[in-house]
C-alpha cells in the first residue's frame, strides 16, 4: 500500500511537472516569435516611412529642377520668337525698340 501511495504521489507530481517542462519552452518560443515578428514589422514600417519621405523629397527636387528648366526653355523660345533689339542712342533720352525679322 505504501508503494502504491508513493507511486501515485510521484505520478501526480511528475505529470504536471512534465507538462510544465515541455509546455513552458513552447509558450516561451511562441512569445519570442510573436515579439520578434512585431519588432520586425515595426522596423519595416519605420524604414517604409523614411523611404516615402526620401522619395517625396527627391520627387520634389526633380519637380523644382523641371520647373526651372521649363521656365528657361520657354523664356528662350519666347525670346527667339519675339526677338527685340534695344537700341540706345547716346544723346537721345528716348529708348527705341526694333524687332529683328529674319526672313531667311
Amino acid at each position: 500500500m505504501f508503494i502504491a501511495l508513493k507511486l501515485m504521489t510521484l505520478m501526480s507530481i511528475s505529470f504536471p511537472t512534465t507538462i510544465a517542462n515541455y509546455g513552458i519552452p513552447i509558450v516561451k518560443w511562441l512569445y519570442t516569435a510573436t515579439y520578434l515578428t512585431m519588432e520586425i514589422s515595426r522596423m519595416m514600417l519605420n524604414v517604409l516611412i523614411i523611404w516615402f519621405w526620401q522619395i517625396a523629397s527627391e520627387v520634389a527636387l526633380i519637380d523644382a529642377f523641371a520647373l526651372v528648366v521649363a521656365i528657361v526653355i520657354s523664356t528662350k523660345v519666347l525670346l527667339d520668337i519675339f526677338s527685340y533689339e534695344i537700341v540706345i542712342t547716346w544723346n537721345n533720352p528716348v529708348v527705341e525698340y526694333e524687332q529683328q525679322v529674319d526672313l531667311a
